[in-house]
């Protein structure tokens, strides 16, 4: 991953899908140094930023509900990064 200095070969290729680009924007963006998992699909609520982190990191798909994206048979590991508090 990013910072991390190094990349390990994991041997098999897998593609990924990122919900939630507040917190995960910083695992596409590290993403890029491992050729073996490749970003698919990115879903957020915020369609501006969904629509600028497609295009800056040619992110095939994008979404808007989780479930278009987890109904994809190309997408093999979905990485949720919403907000895990609830706020009343």
């Amino acid at each position: 991953m990013e910072g991390h200095g190094k990349f390990i070969k994991i041997g098999k290729s897998f593609c990924v899908g990122i919900v939630g680009l507040g917190e995960g924007k910083g695992l596409l963006k590290g993403l890029h140094g491992y050729p073996e998992l490749k970003v698919m699909g990115i879903c957020d609520v915020n369609h501006e930023l969904v629509d600028e982190l497609k295009r800056q990191f040619r992110v095939p798909y994008a979404y808007d509900k989780l479930e278009d994206m987890v109904n994809r048979d190309d997408i093999h590991i979905i990485v949720i990064n919403t907000p895990d508090q609830i706020t009343y």
